[in-house]
């Protein structure tokens, strides 16, 4: 009796993979470069799939990374703040196959190292920081409906869901408010 449980568990897990292939096979994928928008300030990489064949749902992860001098990115006004970001976002696609506006949403995980210089440059500090936003994505996306090029350009207003908690001292200010950054992205499709 038990052996027919393992077996059937088997032929379950079995069937749901081959399932999840031949249904992943069918749908749209994209990988695409994005500069500025849910990465916040740099270059990332991403993959992005519809849900279904002939659904207009779909949803992206990605791997970004963000270098700044601004001494406004944090409250804390670091000097130099660097880090990456993971991104993960469902997306809808109104309009055609090939012309849509995209609108989504999404959170985003980052890890940042920032650093201070004070008095001059004679004393420096840095920390480690980590934090998680959410954001919506709203603009234009070509996208070819077979093999070819994916084509996307818009803003992403992001709102920061916690302070950016630092490793080492609590006492800085390192918060984000709103803010809202462009985007544009180019890929391919397969």
């Amino acid at each position: 009796m038990r052996k027919n449980k393992i077996n059937n568990k088997i032929k379950t897990v079995l069937l749901l993979l081959f399932v999840s292939v031949s249904a992943f096979a069918q749908k749209q994928r994209n990988v695409f470069i994005d500069f500025l928008g849910s990465g916040t300030f740099g270059p990332g990489v991403y993959y992005d799939m519809r849900f279904g064949a002939n659904t207009k749902w779909g949803g992206r992860i990605g791997l970004a990374y963000t270098y700044s001098t601004d001494t406004n990115f944090f409250e804390s006004e670091p000097t130099k703040t660097q880090g990456v970001n993971i991104p993960l976002a469902v997306n809808y696609l109104i309009g055609n196959k090939i012309h849509n506006l995209e609108v989504g949403l999404g959170f985003n995980y980052s890890i940042y190292h920032a650093s201070y210089n004070y008095l001059g440059k004679t004393t420096k500090s840095s920390e480690n920081l980590s934090g998680l936003a959410t954001f919506l994505d709203l603009g234009y996306r070509y996208q070819s409906s077979a093999d070819g090029v994916m084509f996307r350009i818009g803003v992403t207003p992001t709102l920061p869901l916690t302070d950016y908690h630092s490793s080492i001292s609590k006492e800085r200010n390192t918060t984000r408010g709103l803010y809202i950054n462009p985007y544009v992205s180019v890929g391919i499709n397969f």
